[in-house]
C-alpha cells in the first residue's frame, strides 16, 4: 500500500479478471431474457428509462412506480438501451455487460484476497479463479440479473476501507459509505455490507469514522428512499407481494403470519441449504460424500470468521459474510440464488479458515492438524474443481436456461400471433417475459406471498388472487402454459360485472388461452 505499484499483483489480477471474462463470454448464450422474472423487470424499467418514461413498470396499467428493486442495474441497463439498437435487437449487447463486469470484479477480488490474506499474487489469482470460474457464479453472469454488480461494488468498498484504515482519512471513510449505499441500491442485501462496516467501527470505537460512514451511506440512499416512500401508498395493493417495495412484502407478511412462519421459513432454508452445499463440493460421485464434505466446509469456514474477526482489516468482509447468511435463512426466497451472489466469498472465507488452521501451532498433535487441513483443503479445491468442469462440459450452464426460455417462447410468440389480442390489456403466467418481448400490457396471473415460500397457494387462494387482479385490471384474456391449477382457479372465480371467460383452442397443446365472452 505504501510503495509504488506491485507489478506481481497486478499482472496476476490482470489475468485473473481476464480469464474470469473469457469464460463468461465462452459460457455466454443467446437464450431469450426473462426466464428468472428478476431480469426481465430489470430490463423493463431500464427500457422505460431510456424512454424518458423513468422509474415505472411500462408494461401495466397506469405505470406504476417500479419500487420492488433497487434502482441501480436497471440505471447501467438503461445505457444499453441508449446506445444500441431496438430491443431485442440490442440484447447481445445487454448481455455484455455481466461478463465485463466479472472481470472487474475478479481483478479487485485478486488484490484483496493478496494483501488481507497475504497470499502470493498467483496464489490470490488461483483463489479467485476457483471462486469465480464457477456454475454458480457464471449461471448468473450469462443473465442480466444484478449480482455481478454487486459484487464489483463490494470489493471495491472493502478495498477503499482498507485504504481509510491504513491513512486515518475520512474522506475515505466517506467514499466507503458512498460505495456501500450503491451496493445497497444494487441489491437490498446489500445493507449486511454496511453493517459490517459499522459493527467493525463500533467495535474498535472509531465514533466519527461511524459518523461518516453512516452518514454517507444514509445521504446516498436517501433520494431513492424518499421516492419509494412518496410513491408506494400509490401502489396497487393486488400486486404488492410481486411489485411492490421488497422490504414491505416480506416484513408485512412476517407481521401478519407470525413468528410461527419465520420459523418454517428458516427451517426450510436450512435445510435446503444442506442440500444445495454438498453438490458444489463433491469430487467424483456419490452422493455419501455430501453430508461429509459440507460438515468440514463449515468447520473450516468457522475457523475463518473466528481467524478474521481477531485481524481487524478482515473484520468488515467477515461480518458482512454473516449477517448476508442469517438474512438469507429468513428470507422466504430461493436459498440457492443468494447463496449464487456471494460463492467467491463463501470460497475464500473457507480458503482463511484453512490457513488459520495452518498458523496454529498446538502443542501436540500440530503435524497431525497440519496434514488434516491440507488433506481437508485439497479434497474440497479438487471437488469443486471437478463439479464445475464437468458441468461446463456438460453445459448445465445453458441447457437448463434453454429448457425454461423454451417454454415461455411458445407463448411469446403465441401472443404475438394473435391480432385480436394486440393492444390489449392480458394476463399471463410469464408476464415480464411476455411484455418484454411484446410490447404489451401484460399483467401476472397472481401476487406473491411469504406462505407461498412454503407451499403452492390452494385453488380457492389462486381464485381470490386472480379475482383482486381481474378487478383492477380487466384484462381480455388469460395465457397460461398448460397449468391445470391455474385453469382451475379461473374458472372457480368470480369475477365482477359477471365477467365470464370461456377456455378456446390455441392450436398448441403447451398454451392454454381464456378470452372474455361478451353478451
Amino acid at each position: 500500500m505504501n510503495g509504488g505499484v506491485d507489478r506481481p499483483l497486478v499482472r496476476a489480477s490482470m489475468v485473473a479478471a481476464l480469464a474470469t471474462s473469457a469464460t463468461a463470454f465462452a459460457l455466454m448464450t443467446t437464450d431469450l431474457i426473462g426466464f428468472f422474472f428478476d431480469d426481465a423487470i430489470y430490463a423493463l424499467v431500464a427500457k422505460s428509462i431510456a424512454e424518458g418514461k423513468g422509474f415505472v413498470y411500462p408494461h401495466l396499467p397506469g405505470e406504476p412506480a417500479a419500487i420492488h428493486y433497487p434502482p441501480l442495474w436497471s440505471l447501467v441497463l438503461s445505457l444499453g438501451f441508449r446506445l444500441g439498437p431496438e430491443f431485442p435487437y440490442n440484447a447481445g449487447w445487454l448481455r455484455m455487460i455481466n461478463p465485463l463486469l466479472v472481470g472487474v470484479a475478479a481483478y479487485l477480488a485478486t488484490v484483496f484476497v493478496a494483501r488481507q490474506l497475504g497470499l502470493r499474487p498467483v496464489v490470490a489469482a488461483a483463489l479467485t479463479l476457483l471462486g469465480f470460474l464457477s456454475i454458480q457464479v457464471q449461471w448468473l453472469v450469462n443473465t442480466l440479473l444484478s449480482e455481478t454488480l454487486f459484487l464489483v461494488l463490494c470489493f471495491a468498498a472493502w478495498l477503499i476501507a482498507e485504504r481509510a484504515r491504513a491513512t486515518a482519512r475520512t474522506s475515505l471513510w466517506v467514499l466507503t459509505g458512498f460505495v456501500v449505499g450503491l451496493a445497497i441500491l444494487t441489491r437490498t442485501l446489500g445493507v449486511a455490507l454496511a453493517g459490517g462496516v459499522v459493527l467493525t467501527l463500533l467495535w474498535e470505537r472509531r465514533w466519527r469514522e461511524t459518523g461518516w460512514f453512516a452518514g454517507a451511506v444514509i445521504l446516498t440512499m436517501l433520494p431513492w428512499q424518499m421516492y419509494v416512500a412518496r410513491t408506494a401508498p400509490d401502489f396497487p395493493v393486488e400486486i404488492l407481494g410481486a411489485y411492490g417495495p421488497y422490504l414491505d412484502y416480506v416484513l408485512g407478511g412476517y407481521r401478519e403470519a407470525g413468528l410461527g412462519l419465520v420459523l418454517e421459513v428458516a427451517r426450510k432454508n436450512l435445510i435446503e441449504t444442506w442440500q444445495f452445499l454438498g453438490v458444489p463440493l463433491q469430487p467424483f460421485g456419490g452422493v455419501a460424500w455430501r453430508g461429509w464434505l459440507v460438515i468440514l466446509a463449515g468447520i473450516l469456514a468457522l475457523a475463518g470468521v473466528v481467524g478474521m474477526l481477531r485481524r481487524p482489516a478482515l473484520r468488515p468482509f467477515v461480518l458482512a459474510i454473516v449477517l448476508y447468511s442469517g438474512a438469507v435463512v429468513v428470507w422466504p426466497f430461493q436459498v440457492e440464488r443468494f447463496l449464487w451472489a456471494i460463492w467467491p466469498l463463501y470460497v475464500m472465507l473457507v480458503a482463511a479458515g484453512a490457513q488459520a488452521l495452518l498458523a496454529w501451532r498446538p502443542q501436540r498433535a500440530a503435524r497431525a492438524l497440519h496434514a488434516t487441513v491440507w488433506a481437508v483443503g485439497i479434497t474440497l479445491a479438487v471437488g469443486h474443481v471437478a463439479y464445475n468442469a464437468n458441468g461446463m462440459r456438460k453445459d448445465h450452464i445453458g441447457k437448463a436456461p434453454e429448457v425454461l426460455a423454451y417454454r415461455n417462447l411458445r407463448v411469446v410468440r403465441y401472443v404475438n400471433s394473435r391480432e385480436d389480442l394486440h393492444g390489449k390489456v392480458i394476463a399471463a403466467d410469464v408476464a415480464p417475459m411476455v411484455a418484454l418481448y411484446t410490447g404489451q400490457m401484460v399483467v401476472p396471473t397472481g401476487d406473491l406471498k411469504v406462505e407461498d415460500h412454503l407451499r403452492a397457494p390452494t385453488i380457492p387462494e389462486s381464485a381470490d388472487r386472480l379475482e383482486r387482479i381481474d378487478a383492477r385490471y380487466r384484462p381480455v384474456a388469460y395465457v397460461f402454459l398448460r397449468a391445470p391449477g391455474l385453469a382451475r382457479a379461473l374458472q372457480a372465480a368470480t369475477f365482477v360485472e359477471g365477467r365470464v371467460f370461456a377456455e378456446v383452442p390455441s392450436g398448441d397443446d403447451s398454451i392454454q388461452l381464456f378470452l372474455l365472452q361478451t353478451p
